[in-house]
């Protein structure tokens, strides 16, 4: 287990991850969300939610800084809706 400012996770997951894992694909979806949330009505909190996983993948996956504060939580608690 390795610390994290969004608590423990597994080293060997989280170094995987960062070798292989591109964050953009989160933003992506929510580019996706935004073009068809112009015919839909938007899900409420989707759009939000979709910022807020990226801002943690992309703080232990890129290394970038804190822009979601850390919960006193386990991880996947966290990501949770």
């Amino acid at each position: 287990m390795t610390a994290t400012p969004y608590g423990e996770v597994d080293a060997a997951e989280l170094a995987a991850t960062e070798s292989g894992y591109d964050t953009t694909r989160i933003l992506s979806a929510v580019r996706k969300l935004n073009e068809t949330r112009t015919n839909l009505c938007e899900p409420e909190g989707l759009r939000d939610y979709l910022f807020f996983l990226h801002s943690i993948a992309h703080t232990l996956v890129n290394g970038a800084g804190l822009t979601v504060s850390a919960l006193d939580e386990p991880l996947v608690d966290q990501t949770r809706t």
